[in-house]
């Protein structure tokens, strides 16, 4: 983290442990207490669409480039995420999160990865959505977008909250990239903003 980067973050919660505290200094994450989440809002309506702003949060993105299977550019959040060592097959890209409030198996986890097959856009989504809809009855999605190219999906399922994204490939009609974004939800306002450059975002390479 480069000396300067300050991030203005309310994190939810009390009772953070010295170590949590120990990473947001040594990461220069200056935090704020919230009001306590309570285990009604664990189980209310997932959250709606965050707002295209940063929410207090400065993101700086590096690029990370596959050139296995098909060739994409992905611009993630450097200043939350790493990109993962750990060697993955057929173009999957991991990042690891740097610094983190919750216990390590309560994570953020987030992964981009490329997929073709004989299926369209349109069959994807919908397969997308009954299996989250099978696997979280009576989910209510807070994004569930499609266009000619991407679409969304952004639903909550107990105190997990998710978002994937979908790309279409210019150079293969069959060919696609997904984006994959969990996290706990006492961490909202940490990768809020992650989610709204997320649903922005483009394959295209910088240069």
């Amino acid at each position: 983290m480069r000396a300067g980067l300050v991030l203005a973050i309310v994190i939810a919660g009390c009772g953070r442990s010295e170590d949590a505290q120990k990473k947001a200094v040594d990461a220069g994450i200056v935090i704020a207490r919230p009001p306590v989440l309570t285990d009604a809002s664990i189980d209310a309506e997932p959250p709606p669409p965050p707002s295209r702003g940063t929410g207090g949060v400065q993101l700086r993105y590096s690029e990370t480039r596959n050139l296995e299977m098909v060739p994409y550019c992905f611009a993630y959040p450097s200043t939350l995420f790493r990109e993962s060592t750990e060697k993955r097959e057929h173009g999957t890209k991991a990042f690891v999160p740097i610094a983190s409030f919750v216990p390590k198996a309560q994570e953020a986890h987030y992964e981009v990865s490329p997929t073709c097959g004989p299926r369209k856009l349109a069959k994807l989504f919908a397969d997308d959505e009954a299996q989250i809809r099978k696997a979280n009855p009576g989910v209510r999605f807070s994004e569930h977008t499609i266009d000619a190219g991407t679409y969304a999906l952004g639903w909550r399922a107990g105190d997990r909250v998710h978002y994937g994204k979908m790309w279409a490939t210019k150079d293969d009609p069959q060919c696609f990239v997904r984006a994959l974004l969990d996290y706990d939800a006492r961490e909202e306002r940490l990768y809020a903003p992650v989610v709204a450059a997320l649903a922005t975002a483009t394959l295209v390479c910088a240069d």
